[in-house]
């Protein structure tokens, strides 16, 4: 739960910028909504355009959307590479993405794990 105006933060993030993957839902979005809450300025990363962080003014100024699919390498790069435009320090980073197959673990192929 956010801090009100009256009740003491107890975490004060008011200054690290923070990464967090797969944030345009689930749990990276309700990492990324209380890091903000605390003072930190976040960029969140989704995987397309399906996924696209609608969401993202309500996270403050500052605040960063970045695209990439977490299993290209290429994309990862990219994506540090626009966060670093336009950042020059990460002091957070939440590792978040992934995926949900619908099948038993002992069952995937390493594609899929990969």
């Amino acid at each position: 739960m956010p801090p009100t105006s009256s009740s003491p933060r107890l975490l004060d993030l008011s200054a690290p910028t923070a990464l967090v993957t797969g944030a345009n839902q689930g749990i990276g979005w309700a990492v990324a909504r209380l890091l903000a809450a605390h003072g930190a300025r976040v960029a969140i990363n989704y995987p397309d355009d399906e996924h696209y962080p609608e969401q993202l003014a309500t996270l403050g100024d500052g605040s960063l959307a970045l695209k990439a699919d977490i299993g290209s390498v290429e994309q990862i790069r990219n994506m540090f590479s626009e966060l670093s435009e336009a950042s020059d320090k990460l002091d957070i980073l939440v590792n978040n993405a992934g995926i949900f197959p619908r099948s038993a673990a002992l069952e995937l192929d390493e594609d899929t794990w990969d």
